[in-house]
């Protein structure tokens, strides 16, 4: 487990149990007091928790944004993690990777930051930013734009202008709703615009969603059945409805 993993462990244990004993969570962790000790430390530092005599307890949120983002990473949080370490097959050493900005993304690159030292990624995304930042032999990739503090991610023309630039093997393309007969759907039109700009760029695209995606509709049109290669699920996806989506499309 990375210190990023370990940080992420103890901010959703803290976040389900509102305090944590030092001794039990590096019991938990498998790691020893003093690491746990200097964990909670730099994450007080951080502004993530407070901690008080044996231990840590849990801060609330500064905004709502932030507050929003946690609790969405949150929300199948094994599921994401399931997805992100099938989506490391389809990487290599030496490949540029564009992910746009999801809470699944976000694991995706936490999975890439432990597994792969020589990666170019491509990102709109600050919490992915500052995951891969931290691996000095990545080539990090931050389109220029205009700062959405609501989704923490960049957008606008000038973001795409600059994404327009690159060949991307690989985009790891995020959803909120796959339906039969509208497609691929999102929320966000800022949002959509990225991706549709990583994906035109992108030799191949995998599209990466948890099971609460499917049968689901949002707001804009993204694309139908042609706007990728595969689709990677967790474990929970039902397998009729696996079986519906199979006829359209390769589902892993």
């Amino acid at each position: 487990m990375t210190v990023d993993e370990r940080y992420n462990e103890i901010l959703n244990l803290l976040l389900k149990h509102k305090k944590l004993r030092s001794k039990e969570t590096a019991h938990l962790l498998n790691v020893s007091f003093e690491t746990i000790r200097r964990d909670f430390e730099a994450l007080e530092l951080q502004g993530k928790l407070k901690r008080v005599h044996g231990g840590a307890e849990y801060i609330e949120p500064k905004s709502d944004v932030e507050k929003n983002f946690i609790e969405r990473e949150n929300l199948y949080a094994e599921e994401k993690k399931e997805i992100a370490r099938k989506a490391t097959q389809f990487v290599k050493e030496g490949m540029s990777i564009a992910l746009d900005v999801s809470t699944t993304n976000t694991a995706i690159a936490r999975c890439l930051a432990r597994k792969f030292n020589r990666l170019t990624i491509i990102t709109n995304s600050l919490p992915i930013i500052e995951i891969v930042a931290k691996i000095t032999t990545f080539t990090v990739i931050v389109p220029g734009g205009v700062l959405y503090n609501q989704e923490r991610c960049i957008i606008g023309d000038v973001a795409i202008e600059h994404i327009s630039k690159y060949n991307i093997d690989l985009f790891f393309m995020s959803l909120s709703g796959i339906d039969m007969h509208k497609g691929f759907t999102d929320y966000g039109m800022e949002e959509v615009k990225i991706k549709k700009a990583f994906h035109s760029r992108a030799q191949t695209v995998v599209a990466v969603a948890d099971h609460s995606k499917f049968d689901n509709v949002s707001l804009i049109h993204l694309g139908d059945d042609q706007l990728c290669d595969v689709i990677i699920s967790d474990e929970r996806l039902a397998e009729n409805i696996k079986e519906k989506y199979a006829s359209k499309y390769k589902i892993i």
